[in-house]
């Protein structure tokens, strides 16, 4: 059996373990997402505020990082190395993040502009197609809220419909509907 040589050295460089998160911000730079989001959804109403897309942002990144609730947000937080790779002061703490989805959820305007957003985001994803198949489902989403219902897996959540198009894989809105089917 061959064993290979090898060294091991110590860095003080910042070192991270979320490199890949690297690609869904550099999409969404693409897209031109900041801007759009930042057009469409309400600004911060003082100057220390984050701008809407820092928000989305964190969600998305949050997401890909493979977080499971708001305080998971800690670890991307924590991250010297990723904060200055993708070269963010600072993300929004979980609180914070729950604060302004709670205020985007009560906002009027708020709907209008994340569907001028999907609009535009649908435009760009489905390119040349000339036709699509929308698959209509409900989706199930396991929380431990007070407003959670039993689902018929038998968790306690939401089962909101989402329509899919079939040819890209977008995800073209959530309708929510109140099921109740007890326990």
């Amino acid at each position: 059996m061959n064993i290979l040589q090898h060294h091991t050295n110590t860095t003080n460089d910042l070192i991270t373990a979320q490199a890949g998160l690297l690609a869904p911000l550099q999409l969404m730079q693409s897209l031109g997402l900041t801007e759009l989001i930042n057009h469409h959804l309400p600004a911060p109403k003082s100057n220390r505020g984050f701008a809407p897309s820092l928000y989305v942002q964190t969600l998305i990144l949050l997401s890909h990082a493979g977080g499971t609730c708001l305080e998971d947000v800690k670890q991307l937080r924590e991250d010297d190395a990723l904060l200055n790779m993708l070269d963010i002061k600072q993300f929004p703490s979980a609180r914070a993040l729950g604060s302004w989805l709670h205020r985007l959820g009560n906002d009027p305007l708020a709907e209008q502009g994340v569907s001028m957003i999907n609009q535009q985001l649908l435009r760009s994803g489905l390119g040349a197609c000339k036709a699509i198949t929308l698959d209509i489902d409900a989706t199930e989403i396991v929380s431990h809220k007070k407003s959670a219902n039993w689902t018929y897996n038998n968790n306690q959540g939401y089962m909101p419909m989402v329509g899919h198009i079939a040819e890209t894989d977008q995800v073209l809105r959530f309708c929510r509907i109140n099921m109740n089917i007890g326990r």
